[in-house]
Parts: structure tokens; C-alpha cells; sequence
């Protein structure tokens, strides 16, 4: 499938008509736009955007001024809890980093990733399912790379953790030894009746 188009924009007028396209709106923060886009594009999918972390939408736009990098990970818990099959964060090229550091720091599972990166072409960013790739000042166009997002689920990626064989035959040692335990070990005898 080839990449997706999505556009966003503060002032919804400002928005090109595009059959296929994407629109993208805040749901609180100076802008508000969120139902005006959706009223406007009713044939479109519309993507919500929280600029601040006590908002539920699709998307947290992380950047200065907006949520922080540190409260991404419980945005993203709560919206889980919700239903939100997959949360995205909103976030700079220069900010990424950042922001897995966060998720990592929390132990909470990443989501995904729209990424600003701004260079005037359609391009994907490696770990990221769309990129701000192009702003004017009318309106920002985004690639969405990700044939599915934002509603289908992903390819859930299993990490396989290799231990040393060491360490791998020590652990099956002590579990042998448990089980052996635990198997072999006596019945308790019944209570004798005064």
C-alpha cells in the first residue's frame, strides 16, 4: 500500500480537499478544531491531537509548550486503560530520542510515533508510522507510512532475550531441584486423634 497523505492546521479553512487524505485536529490547547475538521471532512478519517497530558485523543503532541516528554508514558497507560487500541505520540526528529528514553525510564510499552522532520519530501523515520514532513503557512502534510494506522492493530514484535548458556543451564539447575523437591517430597501424615 502506498503511503497515505494527512494535513493538519490550526485554522480549518486552510485546508486542502483531497479524496483519500487524512485530517488531523486538536481537541484542546489554543485551537480547538478537533469537531470543526470532522464537520468539515465528513468522509475523511479525522485524527484527534491532546496538546496537554490531562486530554484523551488519538495523538499527545510533545513539543515545547505542549505535554512534556515525562508525561507521555502515563498518557499513553491511560490510554490503553480507555481502549485507545494505539496511542501515538507527536514528537520532533530531534525530540525522539527523548521521549523513548521516557517510555523506557517508566517501563511502559512504546507507542506509536509521528514524527516532525521536516524536509520538504515524503519520507519514512525509522520506528516512527507517520512524518510531518512539509509546513507553509497554511497548513503541515504528514506521510503516513503505517498501511493501518491509526485504527488496525500492529505486527506485535516479540523481543527474544538471549541469556548466556552459563546462566541458562544454572537456572534450569535450580528449577530441576525445585520440581524435584516439591514432586518427590512426602505427604504429611495424618494427625493422630487423642
Amino acid at each position: 500500500m502506498a503511503n497515505r497523505t494527512m494535513y493538519d492546521s490550526v485554522t480549518v479553512a486552510n485546508l486542502p480537499v483531497q479524496p483519500g487524505a487524512l485530517y488531523a485536529g486538536y481537541v484542546n490547547g489554543n485551537w480547538p478544531n478537533f469537531i470543526q475538521i470532522s464537520q468539515q471532512f465528513r468522509k475523511s478519517r479525522v485524527v484527534s491531537i491532546a496538546v496537554q497530558a490531562n486530554a484523551d485523543a488519538q495523538v499527545l503532541d510533545v513539543e515545547a509548550g505542549d505535554a512534556t516528554a515525562s508525561q507521555a508514558p502515563a498518557w499513553v497507560t491511560r490510554q490503553r486503560t480507555l481502549g485507545r487500541k494505539r496511542p501515538t505520540i507527536y514528537t520532533s526528529r530531534s525530540n525522539f530520542g527523548t521521549v523513548i528514553a521516557a517510555f523506557n525510564a517508566a517501563k511502559v510499552a512504546l507507542p506509536d510515533f509521528w514524527i516532525a522532520d521536516w524536509t520538504g519530501a515524503a519520507h519514512s523515520v525509522p520506528g516512527a508510522v507517520a512524518v510531518q514532513f512539509a509546513s507553509n503557512d497554511k497548513y503541515d502534510t504528514s506521510c503516513i507510512t503505517d498501511a493501518h494506522w491509526p485504527d488496525a492493530k500492529p505486527t506485535v514484535i516479540h523481543r527474544v532475550i538471549h541469556a548466556p548458556k552459563k546462566v541458562v543451564k544454572k537456572a534450569a539447575h535450580v528449577v530441576k531441584k525445585v520440581v524435584k523437591k516439591v514432586v518427590h517430597k512426602p505427604a504429611p501424615k495424618p494427625a493422630k486423634k487423642p
